[in-house]
């Protein structure tokens, strides 16, 4: 049951990692960029390109930190699975014949 939960938390966290990416992306194309510190809309036709970049850049970092850190817990949890597992079933090792 737990693997059961720990594999749809790292499903979940990949889709929320997209989510945090793309949100980024399409925030940065629509955003106003007079709503920070009073500067001026871009209606360039590069500040739609730039603010996509901004934020995707912005998106990366976002779902660097909180899916990098559920990641890190995701691993962490599967690594002892394994430890219990070994712990509780040790491998039979035979000796080497005699000659």
């Amino acid at each position: 049951m737990n693997r059961m939960l720990i594999g749809t938390l790292s499903v979940v966290n990949q889709l929320l990692a997209l989510f945090f990416i793309i949100s980024g992306v399409v925030t940065g194309i629509e955003a106003p960029f007079e709503a920070f510190h009073g500067v001026p809309r871009l209606t360039q036709p590069w500040g739609a390109a730039l603010g996509g970049i901004l934020g995707l850049i912005a998106g990366i970092i976002v779902a660097g930190l909180v899916c990098g850190f559920v990641a890190a817990i995701v691993t962490i949890s599967r690594e002892l699975a394994v430890i219990r597992d070994r712990l509780a079933y040790p491998p039979v090792i035979q000796a080497a014949p005699r000659r």
